[in-house]
């Protein structure tokens, strides 16, 4: 018997646990809104690359998921890359962002020295813009955090319209980028 009672014990334990790492993940999914969790060739079609930047959907760095985007940016290459604007924007992203507290992605860098990025969102037909400056360091898991509060100084939360990563001049050295989980939370 009283390995019964041991047995029934760890099987009502094992339940409980499990239990509350389902409510916790399902908290989690009701403050989070996911974007992106480029998952397949169809997540970053999205995305506009510029010019000379390519995309592809890899296994290496991803953070949620199986999988996430790589985007190359050869030196010297364009400088806008991985942004989103007027129809696919609408598509991909809610356009009021005012019951949201932060934006979110994970990067990771596998270029020769920290990546300088500029961050651009925009509102009322591209007039007010919010950027901020991420510096991406080198070989190390990394999320950028917006948070929307000082978006909302600068720009219409209520009414955005672009979403872009690019840089400010030319392309030093070959920037090789991991994206994952863009999301936004309450």
């Amino acid at each position: 018997m009283s390995i019964l009672r041991i047995l029934l014990a760890l099987a009502f334990v094992t339940g409980l646990s499990v239990g509350v790492s389902f409510a916790a993940d399902a908290k989690d999914s009701k403050n989070k809104t996911m974007v992106c969790a480029f998952e397949n060739e169809d997540d970053i079609g999205t995305f506009d690359m510029g010019k000379t930047a390519t995309a592809e959907i890899v296994k290496e760095h991803a953070t949620e998921g199986k999988m996430c985007a790589k985007v190359t940016v050869p030196a010297d290459g364009d400088t806008n890359f991985f942004y989103v604007m007027n129809e696919k924007f609408k598509a991909m992203f809610p356009s009021d962002w005012t019951e949201y507290k932060t934006l979110k992605i994970d990067v990771f860098s596998e270029s020769e020295r920290p990546v300088k990025l500029e961050f651009r969102v925009s509102s009322d037909n591209f007039a007010k813009k919010y950027e901020s400056y991420p510096s991406i360091p080198v070989k190390k898991a990394y999320t950028i955090t917006i948070d929307l509060k000082s978006v909302a100084k600068k720009i219409n939360i209520a009414d955005v319209e672009s979403f872009k990563f690019y840089t400010n001049g030319s392309v030093p050295f070959e920037y090789i980028l991991y994206f994952d989980n863009l999301r936004m939370e309450k």
